[in-house]
């Protein structure tokens, strides 16, 4: 009889001080602003542990609809918030030509964001830096990123949507952030450099030069000179 009288004692629904504390730390945390991701996880969990002990007792029936669909959403900000730190990442590998960081953090994105054009043209069009080193790791990449976004570009497919101060459309971000115009240019001009130089493809190599210097853009007049440089 003494073991029943227990069991029953511990009914859950019988307890206001632990849910009331456990809601109103809830409601605290759940909508902070800035959003830091430590007090959301500590929101999650306490809203978590309030749903498990009492998501079936009648008295907080209110609550529990409250608290429910705060702690999913809270869930995917999360999730959201540290994905996010990969952009974060990736600007700072651009910031300080770090041409590793920016293949590692910019593949993760693609992974989620495969048609991200902008992350793939930092890709493509950073690697010129290392073709001048004689570093091959990247070139594959480059190049399928180039070839691409090249004619997507030409060919209307790639839809440029960021714009510069001047409103101009524009392809890319930070310091490599350019017009299309300049955009096909560049691309053009990566993949005379990874081919000719990078992968040691001559022939592949020259009819992007060539093509470089043949349509406008930034690039037209530095290749021109180069190209008169090795005749």
């Amino acid at each position: 009889g003494i073991a029943v009288t227990g069991a029953l004692a511990q009914n859950p629904c019988d307890d206001l001080d632990t849910p009331t504390a456990q809601y109103e730390k809830f409601t605290g945390l759940y909508n902070k602003k800035p959003f830091v991701i430590a007090e959301a996880k500590d929101a999650i969990n306490t809203g978590k542990a309030f749903l498990e002990k009492f998501g079936a007792c009648e008295a907080w029936k209110e609550q529990v609809a409250f608290v429910r669909p705060h702690v999913q959403r809270l869930e995917k900000a999360i999730t959201d918030a540290e994905f996010a730190e990969n952009f974060t990442k990736f600007d700072a590998a651009v910031n300080s030509d770090n041409t590793e960081g920016i293949f590692n953090y910019g593949k993760t994105i693609l992974a989620k964001y495969p048609d991200n054009h902008n992350i793939k043209y930092v890709m493509a069009v950073s690697v010129n830096r290392e073709v001048a080193n004689k570093n091959t790791k990247f070139n594959a990449d480059a190049a399928t990123y180039a070839k691409s976004l090249l004619d997507g570009l030409k060919s209307g497919a790639i839809k440029p949507n960021r714009k510069d101060k001047q409103g101009r459309d524009t392809v890319g971000v930070l310091k490599y952030e350019v017009t299309p115009q300049d955009a096909i240019s560049e691309l053009n001009y990566t993949l005379g450099n990874v081919l000719y130089f990078g992968q040691n493809d001559k022939k592949s190599g020259i009819p992007y030069f060539y093509a470089t210097t043949q349509a406008a853009g930034f690039r037209k007049d530095v290749c021109s000179s180069d190209l008169r440089g090795r005749e």
